[in-house]
């Protein structure tokens, strides 16, 4: 891509399940494809008659993909309909470049006039590489195939196409080749202005782009022509538009011979019918510099990572507006623990690994973001990232060919960076939302930033939120969710967050702590108590409450994510284990005793402050409970560089 750094962009030659993922730049005709039977009538009528039909129901909204036009134009068809042309010679020179024979060339480049965004993507290949497959094709079905030769001639290939109009004189369009917009094509001369247009117009239903990975695991970008063809449609059995923080996203069905996502996805266990268009925000998202972020993150940190990372599938410009293709999801995890089917889910030792399984994938991918070490091998340079924005809404469900109850992936990278070692500098805190519900305590704090530790907080909100579901479905989280809501006092307004801040009680009025809620600290102490707790709960929990959900201060941190994912593997590990099924499925409720609080004092910032006199907050008093020793936060620089030290 122009203008980037290619060792930080590039990807390694990933593996998934120890076999390396390569795959080469063509378009193989697999044994399984869903082509038509091909009866044995001319080519004209077998172009007209096994055209991918469109939903629209325009007959200018059909197309041919290349796959299909592979398939209807076999050499033995193209050699036919080349015998009926009396007046042409050395018949075997335009099969050749039509239809080449299967030992000399199988596949065509399926890039034509695709570009990635600022760098030439189609690599045309040279003069005596030019093939003619679609050419010929659009040549047929206007009933001109008989002069395909000067076509050839002319070099009006399917590398060279489209070809453009140009405006001649007396209004007399004619056609030419981008590479040569002023010289008009000898081959069309005598054509009748109609039956210009008519090829002009026409042969976006045969430029149908293909869509694939590069190299089996890298997402290609395209930028397309206004005109461009696309190969799918509207799904009309699944919600049209999901609107979203930075794009909203569409299902569609990709027409099956147009992509060659099928193996991709089947390695994921995902199934294949449909996928999520997502285009971003024209205000403050759809903008180069955003796009570009989100791409690169997407690319480094994806399912072929770790499984439960979103795998972009490919992305492009269209219209001057940014597009991403993923994996069509099922819903989120908002929505997976509020459906119906799992309102209240049934507690065997299958949803117990599941659970198990989707804690220690989760945080495995975010150690994957935090310590990029897939990445070292490209840049020998140690390097560090972060998610951002870690939300139910971001962590999305799939349905699996492998798991009846899915798959949980964490997406939306929208806000994620990667630093150098040597720089690791933050988001500050101020670009965060004012309320969002798993917002960290040191987003108010001054010199707080978005670094791996707030991810950590937000991830241990989320386990929280999961094992209270796990538990007692989706009416025990609500009740959690009502058991913990307050007034926050930057804004005035009721809240769920999970800590608080208080004033101390001193003369400086502007002295204020942080503490996890003491209704959450309770919640602990409930759920330790419930009837089906077990020992696999009860451990998750534990490191919950005492290595993440954490007040940062003088003395104390969060857990790193290296930790945190041992941890849950290891907890995976005993619940996959059949000689300890009581480990994840026998409860014992224990009377539990939480950790003392962590009360901590802050210095709140500008941009709290700024809130706080805004809305005229009442701001409570902290109450020092016996034995309570509050600590002292850390200072700016601590906080602005917290990963140096996290």
């Amino acid at each position: 891509m122009a203008g980037s750094n290619v060792d930080e962009i590039s990807n390694p030659g990933f593996q998934l399940n120890d076999v390396p993922l390569v795959r080469a730049d063509t378009l193989p005709i697999g044994a399984n494809e869903d082509l038509p039977v091909i009866g044995d009538q001319p080519l004209e009528i077998l172009l007209r008659d096994h055209q991918v039909k469109h939903k629209s129901g325009r007959p200018e909204d059909h197309f041919w993909s290349l796959k299909l036009l592979l398939h209807i134009l076999s050499r033995g068809r193209v050699l036919a309909e080349l015998e009926r042309y009396p007046n042409l010679e050395n018949i075997s020179r335009y099969l050749d470049v039509i239809r080449p024979d299967h030992d000399q060339e199988l596949c065509f480049n399926t890039r034509i006039q695709f570009e990635t965004l600022g760098t030439e993507h189609s690599h045309a290949p040279a003069s005596s590489s030019q093939t003619y497959l679609r050419t010929f094709a659009l040549l047929v079905y206007l009933g001109r195939g008989s002069e395909i030769a000067s076509f050839v001639e002319e070099e009006i290939s399917d590398q060279n196409l489209p070809v453009y109009t140009q405006e001649g004189p007396q209004n007399n369009a004619t056609l030419c080749l981008k590479k040569n917009p002023h010289q008009p094509l000898n081959s069309v001369r005598h054509w009748s202005i109609s039956d210009r247009e008519q090829f002009e117009t026409r042969q976006w239903q045969f430029l149908v782009p293909y869509f694939d990975l590069e190299n089996g695991s890298l997402a290609r970008h395209y930028k397309f022509n206004p005109r461009i063809r696309f190969p799918w449609f509207p799904s009309s059995s699944q919600p049209l538009v999901q609107p979203g923080g930075y794009g909203d996203v569409t299902c569609i069905k990709i027409d099956s011979l147009s992509h060659g996502f099928g193996e991709i996805l089947e390695k994921f266990s995902l199934k294949q019918e449909y996928f999520a268009l997502k285009m971003l925000h024209q205000a403050g998202h759809n903008d180069e510099t955003k796009f570009r972020n989100e791409m690169e993150q997407l690319q480094r940190f994806n399912g072929f990572v770790n499984k439960h990372l979103i795998t972009l599938l490919a992305s492009y410009t269209y219209e001057n507006k940014y597009h991403f293709i993923f994996p069509w999801a099922n819903g989120n995890l908002e929505t997976f623990m509020t459906e119906a089917h799992v309102k209240k889910p049934i507690l065997t030792v299958t949803t117990a690994r599941w659970l198990a399984q989707q804690l220690s994938g989760i945080m495995a991918a975010i150690d994957h973001i935090h310590n990029p070490e897939h990445l070292y091998l490209i840049t020998e340079e140690q390097k560090y990232g972060k998610h951002g924005d870690i939300k139910p809404d971001n962590i999305l469900w799939f349905q699996s060919t492998s798991d009846p109850m899915g798959i949980l992936v964490i997406s939306d990278l929208g806000l994620s960076t990667l630093n150098r070692a040597i720089s690791r500098s933050n988001i500050p805190n101020e670009k965060v939302p004012k309320v969002p519900l798993y917002r960290p305590p040191e987003c108010d704090v001054t010199g707080g930033t978005i670094s791996r530790a707030y991810d950590i907080w937000t991830l241990g909100c989320l386990f929280l939120d999961v094992t209270t579901w796990y538990l007692g479905g989706c009416a025990l989280l609500n009740a959690f969710e009502e058991t913990r809501c307050s007034t926050y006092i930057l804004t005035g307004g009721d809240n769920n967050m999970f800590f608080e801040l208080e004033r101390l009680d001193t003369e400086d009025r502007l002295v204020y702590v942080a503490q996890v809620k003491p209704q959450v600290i309770s919640w602990f102490t409930k759920l330790h108590n419930h009837e089906d707790c077990t020992q696999f709960i009860h451990d998750a929990l534990k490191i919950v409450e005492t290595q993440m959900l954490v007040i940062i201060s003088e003395g104390t941190e969060r857990a790193s994510s290296k930790v945190l994912r041992k941890q849950f593997e290891g907890l995976t590990s005993k619940c996959m284990d059949d000689n300890q099924l009581d480990y994840c499925t026998k409860g014992i409720p224990l009377e539990y005793k939480p950790e003392p609080a962590n009360v901590v004092k802050v210095e709140l910032n500008d941009a709290a402050r700024e809130m706080i006199a805004r809305n005229h907050s009442a701001i409570p008093i902290h109450t020092r409970k016996t034995g309570e020793k509050i600590r002292n936060s850390r200072s700016r620089q601590d906080m602005e560089n917290i990963d140096r030290i996290h």
